[in-house]
């Protein structure tokens, strides 16, 4: 039999089935695969890129907190910090990031028996936990059957599943493993978290109705590009030097070469060469032999990977500064733009995300008995951007500069004519400018009036004895 596999078994050192499997390992391939929620939560337990694709955005969105108009006593602030809403509001946000949706689960004392029972409204006494739960810990148990109902179609009782820490049962060692317990919770006492709105026949395939799209999902093929970039990158930076032997004779040596002894031969000499030049930079070959290596150029291969992640950060909505933490580049960059950008898509999000929910949670808060009667009251978000003492002491010098232009332009006006000296005051008391309120407003027409006698006096007369006297002079008796 007549082998013909010689050369090929030399590069490759193997057979065709392990060289296959190499060049499937170095090119990542990964037919049929998709973002399931088992890819989502190993990307994310593992950290790195995918986490700070979940976490950022979603801290944000509550790292300078909110206030509430209105709220003169700090009854909801107060209560908001038992509840722990700083710490369970970016959990609940990270789960709508990452699976698409989440959910509080709202602990009350309301008289009812049992968390199956709609929330009494009229009967709370006390919220006294929120539970932050994800969308794969929520399945609907039930939904309302009442087509008279508005909510009809709509879940009415959830099933949720929270770990049970030191299950001796499941494990059969006490305070070893954790496993899952499962309770009914009415829709009433969830406040959802909702992700980005999918299209009716993808909602249809959620375990709940209003789970929306993950956020690290939706970049699963941008990750998966820019990960394989990185990949290559790293074989391309091993096959940089490339080693050439050319060997006088090698074709005749593989033709009859039955038994494989040239081959192991040539082998040998290939693995001595790469040796010898590892150890000691030099390698010895025959006379008719010639060994080079070539140097590959890895030009372009930098602007290809930065392409990749460019491409991934902004499918993920992030800005590639903020993102991957790297500084702006190119003339003039300072990152302000991305900042500006990043700031406008957290703002967008804490609205369309973070603010229904608080609403729902503040609702709340407001029934419980004893809670002051608060007709109106508004959800304010404080401002993303803290300014610097530089920032600052520049808008102090601005906002200087802006008043003394204006108050040049105040006083040509009283000497041209155009305002009064009282319609001065009365503009900078309506204004609160330099100290003065509406209280000092003056309501003296004769004073308003810029044409009026008392803010224009006839000048003054010269009276020379002899001559005679304009009408307007005044006879000074003797």
């Amino acid at each position: 039999m007549q082998r013909e596999d010689g050369f090929f078994d030399i590069m490759l050192g193997g057979s065709q089935a392990s060289a296959g499997a190499a060049i499937q390992a170095v090119l990542g391939m990964q037919p049929g695969f998709v973002a399931t929620d088992q890819w989502l939560e190993r990307q994310y337990g593992q950290g790195g890129v995918c986490a700070r694709v979940v976490d950022l955005a979603a801290e944000d969105c509550w790292a300078r907190g909110f206030t509430i108009d209105e709220d003169k006593d700090d009854f909801i602030a107060d209560y908001c910090e038992k509840l722990m809403v700083g710490i369970h509001g970016p959990t609940a946000s990270k789960w709508q990031s990452l699976y698409g949706g989440g959910a509080w689960v709202v602990f009350a004392t309301d008289g009812s028996s049992t968390f199956q029972n709609p929330l009494n409204v009229n009967g709370i006494t006390s919220i006294d936990k929120l539970l932050p739960v994800d969308a794969a810990s929520l399945s609907v148990y039930r939904y309302y059957e009442d087509i008279y109902n508005v909510k009809y179609g709509e879940p009415e009782i959830y099933q949720v599943r929270v770990p049970a820490v030191n299950n001796t049962k499941q494990t059969g060692a006490a305070g070893v493993g954790n496993s899952a317990v499962q309770f009914l919770v009415h829709e009433t006492r969830i406040i959802c978290f909702p992700g980005t709105p999918l299209p009716l026949n993808l909602r249809m395939a959620k375990r709940i109705p209003w789970q929306g799209r993950s956020d690290l999902g939706a970049v699963f093929e941008d990750f998966q590009r820019m990960s394989d970039a990185h990949k290559w990158s790293v074989e391309v930076l091993k096959r940089k030097q490339q080693a050439i032997h050319k060997f006088a004779g090698l074709s005749g040596l593989l033709v009859n070469d039955f038994n494989g002894t040239n081959e192991a031969a040539i082998r040998k000499q290939i693995s001595m060469a790469d040796a010898m030049r590892n150890l000691l930079n030099a390698v010895t070959i025959d006379g008719d032999d010639e060994y080079t290596v070539q140097d590959l150029s890895v030009v372009g291969l930098v602007d290809l990977i930065r392409e990749f992640k460019e491409t991934f950060a902004a499918a993920a909505g992030y800005p590639v500064s903020v993102l991957f933490g790297r500084a702006a580049s190119g003339l003039s960059a300072n990152g302000d733009n991305d900042l500006e950008n990043y700031y406008g898509m957290i703002s967008k999000r804490q609205t369309t995300r973070v603010k229904p929910a608080l609403v729902q949670l503040v609702t709340l808060i407001l029934l419980v008995k004893g809670a002051p009667k608060i007709p109106k009251w508004k959800i304010e978000f404080e401002p993303l951007w803290v300014p610097s003492e530089k920032d600052q002491a520049q808008a102090e010098l601005f906002e200087g500069q802006g008043h003394q232009a204006e108050a040049t332009a105040l006083t040509s006006f009283i000497t041209e004519g155009v305002m009064s000296a009282a319609q001065v005051t009365n503009y900078l008391a309506n204004n609160h400018m330099f100290g003065l309120t509406p209280a000092d407003v003056i309501k003296d027409q004769n004073l308003l009036d810029p044409n009026s006698e008392i803010n224009n006096p006839p000048p003054p007369v010269t009276i020379v004895p002899g001559a005679p006297q304009p009408n307007n002079a005044v006879q000074v008796p003797k």
